[in-house]
């Protein structure tokens, strides 16, 4: 049995997309090439360089939603001196961001 590993969990602690063992509803691939695409949507991320301040509303793109099968922009407050997401400061850089993750995943 060959095991599938999915890309689209966000790790906070790695700070980055990392394989995780797929659920079936979610994108899935083998090993390798969910190390791939995680490297892909990882490489992404780091165009989000906002450093929102403790309480500051920023916007992320790391929330996938599995019945539209995609990255949704999605707000949250800093509550923290550091944000457990990549941040942006406003929906629309990030909905661009969401956009070229979720091409990444249509073409894998």
């Amino acid at each position: 049995m060959v095991q599938n590993y999915t890309p689209v969990m966000w790790d906070d602690k790695a700070f980055a997309f990392v394989p995780y063992e797929a659920f079936s509803d979610l994108p899935h691939y083998p090993k390798e090439k969910c190390e791939q695409i995680c490297k892909e949507l990882n490489s992404l991320i780091r165009l989000c360089t906002y450093r929102p301040k403790k309480e500051d509303i920023y916007f992320h793109p790391v929330s996938y939603v599995r019945r539209s099968g995609g990255f949704i922009v999605t707000d949250n407050q800093a509550s923290f001196e550091k944000c457990p997401y990549p941040a942006c400061a406003d929906r629309h850089s990030c909905q661009k961001i969401c956009d070229l993750m979720n091409r990444i995943i249509e073409e894998s």
